[in-house]
């Protein structure tokens, strides 16, 4: 069974480490836009899986590059309740969008 993580607090300098197949994640403090890069650190195994949920109003952008490949190159806001869902690819060394979920 996938069990989820506790709430994450993300800062925009560091960015987001997957310790957990499902991650529930907010803004630390406020809503912010990641800034490290790459905004998600490099997966543990080519084809790892993490879904990122929204765990309050604190949201988190995340932007198209900087390791991540996302759906139509379009920026999102995880607020609460949002989910994505990505797949690390070790090749190209970029998290890669399967889908999105905006509530």
């Amino acid at each position: 069974a996938f069990i989820p993580s506790s709430e994450t607090l993300i800062d925009a300098a560091t960015g987001i480490t997957v310790t957990k197949s499902i991650m529930r994640i907010a803004g630390n403090g406020s809503t912010l836009g990641i800034t490290a890069n790459p905004q998600i650190a490099d997966g543990s195994e080519d084809g790892q899986f993490t879904i990122l949920k929204g765990n309050t109003a604190n949201g988190v952008t995340l932007i198209d590059g900087n390791g991540l490949d996302l759906s139509s190159s379009l920026s999102f806001t995880i607020g609460n309740g949002d989910t994505m869902v990505l797949i690390y690819d070790a090749i190209d060394d970029v998290w890669i969008e399967i889908s999105r979920s905006n509530k």
